[in-house]
């Protein structure tokens, strides 16, 4: 329910950052700590979310989902 009124409870306790879910906190709180908990599978890096893991993975598969809509440009990032 804290998504849809605005409040952010969880706060950082070493910075400004709040947020509705202490899973987000818990996240947001590898940024201070330096740790990097997910592994690429194919070489040594190493991030702290899985959203990065999956960007990064674009590098081995070779695959480029985006597309300029200028230049017809296709990239990964």
């Amino acid at each position: 329910m804290l998504k849809h009124t605005g409040e952010n409870p969880f706060k950082c306790h070493l910075c400004s950052f709040s947020c509705n879910s202490n899973n987000n906190l818990k996240t947001h709180l590898l940024v201070h700590s330096g740790e990097k908990p997910v592994k690429c599978h194919f070489c040594s890096y190493s991030f702290n979310q899985n959203g990065h893991l999956k960007r990064h993975l674009l590098v081995h598969s070779g695959e480029k989902p985006f597309i300029c809509h200028h230049s017809r440009f296709l990239n990964s990032n």
